[in-house]
């Protein structure tokens, strides 16, 4: 017998902020889907240090269904920069959306 699951609706991403690595006005829609939702800052090392496990999951596991969603939350001046965030997502290979 399978044990129930738990479902958290998460609410709806707010509308008109700037994305990254989205295709075509496709945003990080999960109906149904399990969906990890990861605060990161290029500028902190302890979002560098979990960078490689986020990516390796989506490598790992998105055709199972998973779908990893980065919010950029700036600490620092520089990070407030959304050309810098675009070239880090870029020079970091962050692949999935954010």
């Amino acid at each position: 017998m399978r044990a129930p699951v738990d479902t958290i609706v998460a609410p709806l991403f707010p509308t008109g902020l700037p994305w990254a690595n989205v295709v075509g006005g496709r945003r990080a829609s999960s109906s149904g889907q399990a969906l990890l939702i990861e605060f990161w800052d290029f500028c902190r090392p302890n979002s560098l240090r979990t960078l490689p496990y986020l990516q390796a999951w989506h490598e790992r596991y998105a055709d199972a269904g998973l779908r990893i969603v980065g919010v950029h939350s700036p600490g620092f001046e520089p990070a407030r920069d959304e050309d810098q965030v675009r070239a880090a997502v870029a020079r970091l290979g962050i692949e999935y959306p954010g």
